[in-house]
């Protein structure tokens, strides 16, 4: 009887012994793996690399035509063999606007006219036209009258200031009666503006407008 208990025994023992060998296995859960993430960094292209999408057209040159030099100013006095012709402006008596511009005064008819005369050349018209009926100390000329021969007057200096003409004169101005004032700016601002480009002179007597100077 102990014979047949024995393979009896062992054969029981190799089954427990399976039997926890499996067990065991089932109970172990297999090792879990992380994934490895792949980062991908993106590749930016060099814009040296980068192909135009459009050829760029060439730049036009600019094509400078030159312009012709100005003409001389009609009106501008030309000087032949040094001397040239300009005009002083004196006081017509009664003359009520007819040979010349009237006189701005109340109770006066007088007018301003021009008067033609032959001066040493110079590249300072107006000063060379002013120097000249300065020097006229006669009350009367021809036929009409200088309001300004009372005064002792001279030019300082004539300059062109942004397209504009500023005269400043220095002296005496001295008047007979109350329209003298107004004949003495209109025989100079005439003289002055006797050319296009000088026209609305600023003149100036000893530092005051003119149109100040007597009123």
């Amino acid at each position: 009887m102990t014979k047949h208990l024995l393979p009896a025994v062992l054969i029981a023992g190799l089954l427990v012994g399976c039997s926890q060998t499996s067990s065991l296995q089932q109970t172990q859960a297999p090792p879990q793996t992380t994934p490895i993430q792949t980062i991908s960094t993106p590749i930016i292209p060099s814009p040296a690399l980068q192909i135009p999408t459009e050829t760029p057209k060439p730049t036009a040159t600019p094509i400078i035509v030159p312009t012709s030099p100005p003409e001389p100013t009609p009106d501008a006095p030309i000087i032949i063999n040094g001397r040239m012709k300009v005009k002083v402006f004196m006081i017509a008596k009664n003359d009520d606007g007819v040979k010349g511009k009237k006189i701005v005064c109340e109770g006066s008819k007088d007018s301003v006219v021009p008067v033609e005369r032959d001066v040493e050349g110079s590249l300072k018209p107006i000063a060379a036209a002013l120097n000249d009926l300065f020097a006229l100390k006669s009350p009367t000329y021809s036929d009409y009258q200088n309001a300004v021969a009372r005064s002792t007057m001279k030019v300082t200096e004539t300059e062109l200031v942004d397209g504009k003409v500023i005269v400043n004169l220095s002296g005496t101005p001295s008047f007979a009666d109350a329209c003298d004032p107004y004949r003495f700016e209109a025989q100079i601002r005439e003289t002055v503006e006797q050319y296009g480009w000088s026209k609305n002179a600023l003149i100036y007597v000893n530092g005051v407008r003119i149109e100040k100077v007597g009123r």
